[in-house]
């Protein structure tokens, strides 16, 4: 993938930059764009040994990835910050100052106005003069967060101050706990924020905010067409607290949720717990088995001091054991529990395990659990 992404860049110069961004997101499915962005488009972006024509057309995609939010909430924009005041404090030269100008046209909310050049032209033959009118000069920088805010909000009618606010806290969680303040501005926001996994490193976030993990993965569930990107990342998450407690929570959540069918006309009705039950929970399981049994093959040879394992193999099975205990998994089904109990009998040795293992016996033999 990042070498079809390379590629683009590399020869997308003669086609308008709004489809080399169309191009990139359809090569790049929405749950890999933010860290494929962070592998190559951010290194191309800072480097000078590119050509023009590729730095332009990074800041666009840069751009067109978050265009539907406000500026403010494009989580690269300190990085077009930083590049543009490199670029500004380097030597004169007349590609610089194109690169300079497309930077600063993304930084003033403008890079829609560049999607139907290329980058070629953009980079080399200049623009429109009607496209220079009335915007000469370069942002500045040091405008007070505020001030921009005011300025982005007034151009994206509908959101609120308090949504800005709120989707830029839902970004912040992904590197720190929200304060039980910022929880409370949040909380009954989220239905109705404009919502993307692309806008949010969904498995940060529910390491440090859990709780709020929840109605966001609700809010995601229930207003996507396709749930089926936001599925599959509950299916990879790591086997830890954070997760059990998010995926407890949406196993017992009632929120009725319409699927789509194959021919994407109707919808079946559900619940969010259902439909994690059926699309998730076992999917979960073995990917958990599997992260596990790497930390224990890892522990082994040496490759780590910690018990992560011996932890890991406690946790999950107190998670399956509580699941058992809310109904939410029949002990008596060998076709759902099979991976769990050979998992369980592998690893009696530990005391959880052993007593999960029990309970799927005494149900196998018939003498309740």
């Amino acid at each position: 993938m990042k070498s079809s992404v390379r590629t683009l860049l590399a020869t997308a110069s003669s086609s308008p930059c709004s489809t080399a961004a169309q191009t990139f997101m359809a090569l790049v499915p929405e749950m890999a764009r933010f860290q494929i962005s962070l592998d190559v488009l951010l290194p191309a972006l800072s480097d000078r040994s590119k050509t023009a024509e590729e730095r332009v057309l990074v800041a666009y995609v840069l751009y067109a990835l978050y265009a539907a939010y406000p500026l403010e909430l494009n989580p690269f924009k300190s990085t077009l910050e930083e590049t543009l005041e490199k670029e500004r404090n380097s030597v004169n030269e007349d590609v610089n100052e194109r690169v300079i100008w497309v930077l600063s046209k993304v930084l003033q909310g403008e890079g829609n106005y560049l999607g139907s050049y290329s980058p070629r032209m953009l980079a080399h033959h200049g623009v429109a003069e009607e496209l220079r009118e009335g915007h000469p000069t370069l942002p500045n920088i040091g405008q007070s967060g505020a001030s921009r805010l005011h300025q982005e909000n007034q151009a994206s009618p509908g959101l609120g101050m308090d949504a800005v606010r709120a989707l830029s806290l839902l970004q912040s969680g992904a590197t720190r706990v929200l304060t039980l303040s910022e929880q409370r501005l949040v909380l009954p926001l989220i239905p109705s924020l404009p919502l993307s996994a692309a806008l949010i490193d969904i498995p940060s976030f529910v390491s440090h905010n859990a709780a709020l993990a929840h109605p966001l993965f609700v809010a995601l569930l229930t207003s996507s067409s396709d749930p089926a990107p936001y599925l599959a990342t509950l299916s990879l998450l790591p086997p830890s607290l954070p997760t059990y407690d998010l995926l407890g929570r949406l196993l017992q959540d009632t929120s009725p949720i319409s699927v789509q069918t194959g021919s994407g006309t109707s919808g079946a009705k559900t619940t969010v717990a259902d439909l994690i039950r059926a699309e998730v929970l076992g999917q979960f399981i073995h990917e958990a088995i599997e992260w596990l049994e790497r930390a224990q093959r890892e522990e082994q040879e040496g490759m780590i001091s910690d018990d992560r394992f011996a932890v890991g193999v406690r946790n999950l099975c107190r998670f399956y054991h509580s699941l058992i205990k809310l109904g939410i998994v029949d002990p008596t089904s060998d076709i759902e529990t099979a991976e769990m109990a050979h998992f369980a009998l592998s690893n009696s040795r530990f005391e959880e395990a052993n007593s999960l293992y029990r309970i799927f016996a005494n149900a196998a033999a018939g003498f309740g659990y």
